[in-house]
């Protein structure tokens, strides 16, 4: 099979099965519906498949790394730590479900205080990204400072206390200018979603298939 070939069969099932889909939301014809509800039962399987195979792939390349164990850099150590954690919560859940001792205590004693650590550690990362960006080296960064410090100023009762109108050009801010600026974004954001999925189901965006598109 030729790589033209390989690259278009995937567009056309592609841009055949969304526009099917898309097709369910705007025409109400039987055969449509059962059409659409059968590529999305079919999704839905491939996805449970799609997860094993990655399952599979990543327990191949750490156990290489287990195997081979690099010292320079230990990172076997973590690959190790990986398959471990992974086994057992999978192993778990298939045996016992979510209502498994040993389940909750991965999932409510290690993954939940992780990802809040994780969390926590990104308010690091936005404190200095910031300030970097609040610097007053232009008239926008200036706006974006004297913004700043009144929304943040607004939570302060001995600045309120003071000064009344800091509460005022707050609430303006959140209601109004805020609100404005978030539907433009939402808009502008969903205008490209349309034109990209139209690019797709067109077959004009080959880069969706991923390696199947070189």
């Amino acid at each position: 099979m030729s790589s033209t070939t390989r690259r278009e069969i995937p567009l056309l099932i592609l841009g055949v099965t969304g526009i099917i889909v898309l097709a369910d939301n705007f025409i109400a014809i039987d055969a449509v519906k059962f059409a659409s509800d059968t590529l999305q039962k079919w999704a839905i399987i491939i996805m449970g498949f799609a997860i094993g195979i990655g399952v599979i792939n990543l327990s191949r390349l750490h156990i290489k790394q287990v195997v081979r164990r690099n010292k320079e850099k230990n990172q076997w150590f973590f690959s190790l730590s990986l398959l471990i954690l992974m086994f057992a919560v999978l192993i778990t859940g298939l045996l016992g479900g979510t209502n498994n001792p040993i389940y909750r205590f991965g999932f409510d004693g290690i993954y939940v205080p992780t990802n809040a650590t994780i969390y926590s550690l990104l308010a690091f990362w936005i404190v200095s990204a910031a300030y970097r960006a609040m610097r007053a080296r232009n008239i926008e960064a200036s706006l974006l400072l004297v913004t700043s410090f009144i929304i943040m100023m607004k939570d302060t009762p001995l600045i309120l206390t003071r000064i009344p109108l800091v509460g005022d050009v707050a609430k303006w801010i959140n209601s109004v200018a805020m609100i404005g600026g978030n539907r433009g974004l939402i808009i502008t954001g969903a205008l490209g979603l349309i034109i990209l999925g139209i690019r797709i189901l067109l077959g004009k965006y080959p880069r969706a298939l991923g390696s199947l598109s070189e």
